[in-house]
C-alpha cells in the first residue's frame, strides 16, 4: 500500500461521523481492502446497517430498481464466491439484525453536520487525486453522518466493487448472502415513508402532518447534504403554514429524488375536494384534459402497492402515528419564498392554503421538468396522489380513479 493511501486510511479516525466505510481497489487485478468505523459497539448490526443504507444510497447514484438490483448482487456472488452459500440460510436472524433500522429524528448541529460533509468531501477530493494519478484503481467511500444525513460515492460503473464489498462483508460475519440480502430488501420495502412531525394547533383545533416519501419506483430516500437541507427548508415552511392557523393546506414538494407532503389530517372527502383546486392549474380546459388522461394512463399501467406505500406505518418501527405535538414559535419563511427559492433545486412545488374561505393556490416546476413533460404539473399531481395512498390507503380507489374524477368535476 502507498504513503498517500495510508495517509488516507488515517485521515478516517478523524472524521466526525457515526461510521464511515472506505472500500478500495489500490491496482487493477489487485486484492481489495476495506476500513470500517463505527461509534456503535455492536460490530454485526452497526456494519449490516451501514450496508444497507450504502446500499439505499447506491440506488440513487446509479438509478436502479432496489429489489431487481441485490438479486442480481445474489446470482453474481453465487457464480464468484458459491463457498459463501455454505453458512447456514437464516432469514430469522438477518430479520432481527434490522428489526431497529431506522431514520428517525435526532437533533443533531447542523454546524456538525456541515463539517462532517466537508470533511468527507475533502477526503474524496484527496481519493479522486489518487484515482486520476494511477495509484488507486477504484473506491466506495461511504458515511453516516448523523442517521438522518448520509455521504457516498463510488467511482466502479461495473459494481464489480459493490458486489465484492456484499460478499466480504458476508464472509467476515459468516452470513449466507441470500438471508442477508433477503432481509434486506424486505426491510428497505418498509422504508416508503417516514414521518417528520404530527402537530396540533390549539387555535384552530387542527391536527397535521408532515412526511417524507418515496419517489416512484424508489425505496427509502436519498439523504444527501443537499437533500437535508430541502427537508430543514420544508419543516420551517410547514410549521409557518400550521401556525398562522389556515383552515386547510397542502404543501407538496418533489425534490430531484424525494417527496414531501405537509397536510391537514381531515377526512378524505375535504382532501379530493381541495386537491382539485390544485388539478385546475390554469384552468384551461385544454390542459385539464391532457392531465386527467394522463393521470388516468399512469395509475392504470401501474400496481400502486408496489410502486407507493398504501400503509398508515409511517416509520419503519411499524407504528401509526398516535402523539400530535403542539407548534411552537413562528418561521419567518412564508410559502412564497420557498417557491422562490428552490424552483432550480427540485422538481416541482404545489401549496394550497386556506383561510377564512380565500384560497390560496401556488406551483412552480423547474426546467428540467417542463422539458420531460409538456403537462408538468399532471406529472406532479400523479406524485402527490401516490403519496396520499399512504396517508389515506382505505381510499386507494378513489386515488387511483382521480383522473376520472378531474373530468367529471372540472370539465
Amino acid at each position: 500500500m502507498n504513503q498517500d493511501l495510508k495517509e488516507i486510511i488515517s485521515d478516517v479516525k478523524k472524521i466526525w461521523a457515526n461510521s464511515v466505510i472506505l472500500y478500495v481497489l489500490p491496482e487493477q487485478g489487485s486484492k481489495e481492502g476495506m476500513i470500517y468505523k463505527s461509534i456503535d459497539h455492536n460490530h454485526e448490526k452497526s456494519l449490516t446497517h451501514d450496508l444497507l443504507n450504502l446500499l439505499l444510497q447506491e440506488q440513487f447514484l446509479r438509478e436502479f430498481n432496489f429489489s431487481a438490483t441485490l438479486e442480481l448482487l445474489k446470482s453474481s456472488i453465487g457464480k464468484m464466491r458459491p463457498e459463501l452459500f455454505d453458512f447456514e440460510y437464516d432469514l430469522d436472524h438477518c430479520r432481527s439484525l434490522f428489526e431497529d433500522f431506522n431514520h428517525l429524528e435526532q437533533p443533531t448541529d447542523e454546524s456538525k453536520v456541515q463539517f462532517a460533509n466537508k470533511q468527507l468531501k475533502e477526503m474524496n477530493e484527496k481519493l479522486e487525486k489518487l484515482r486520476a494519478d494511477k495509484k488507486l484503481f477504484n473506491y466506495i467511500f461511504y458515511s453516516n453522518i448523523d442517521n438522518q444525513t448520509i455521504y457516498c460515492q463510488d467511482t466502479d460503473k461495473r459494481a464489480i466493487l459493490l458486489m465484492e464489498l456484499v460478499a466480504n462483508i458476508c464472509q467476515e460475519l459468516h452470513l449466507n448472502p441470500n438471508s442477508l440480502i433477503d432481509a434486506m430488501i424486505e426491510k428497505a420495502k418498509t422504508l416508503r415513508t417516514q414521518l417528520i412531525m404530527g402537530t396540533y394547533n390549539k387555535e384552530t383545533q387542527q391536527k397535521s402532518i408532515l412526511l417524507k416519501l418515496s419517489q416512484f419506483g424508489y425505496l427509502g430516500f436519498y439523504r444527501g447534504y443537499d437533500e437535508t437541507k430541502i427537508q430543514d427548508k420544508m419543516i420551517r415552511v410547514s410549521k409557518f403554514v400550521q401556525n398562522n392557523g389556515s383552515d386547510w393546506h397542502c404543501i407538496f414538494v418533489e425534490s430531484p429524488r424525494t417527496n414531501y407532503l405537509s397536510i391537514s389530517y381531515t377526512d378524505f372527502a375535504e382532501v379530493k375536494k381541495n386537491i382539485l383546486t390544485l388539478c385546475r392549474g390554469d384552468d384551461k380546459p385544454e390542459h385539464i384534459e391532457k392531465n386527467a388522461n394522463w393521470l388516468k394512463l399512469a395509475f392504470s399501467a401501474i400496481d400502486l402497492n408496489k410502486w407507493f406505500y398504501p400503509s398508515k406505518q409511517w416509520n419503519s418501527t411499524k407504528n401509526a402515528i398516535s402523539k400530535f405535538s403542539h407548534v411552537e414559535g413562528k418561521s419567518p419563511l412564508p410559502v412564497d419564498e420557498f417557491v422562490q427559492d428552490n424552483q432550480s433545486q427540485v422538481n416541482g412545488i404545489l401549496s394550497e392554503v386556506v383561510k377564512n374561505n380565500m384560497t390560496n393556490v401556488k406551483s412552480a416546476f423547474n426546467k428540467k421538468l417542463k422539458r420531460e413533460y409538456q403537462e408538468p404539473l399532471g406529472s406532479v399531481i400523479f406524485q402527490l396522489l401516490g403519496t396520499l395512498t399512504s396517508v389515506y390507503p382505505e381510499h386507494q380507489d378513489e386515488i387511483k380513479d382521480f383522473g376520472r374524477t378531474m373530468e367529471k368535476e372540472l370539465l
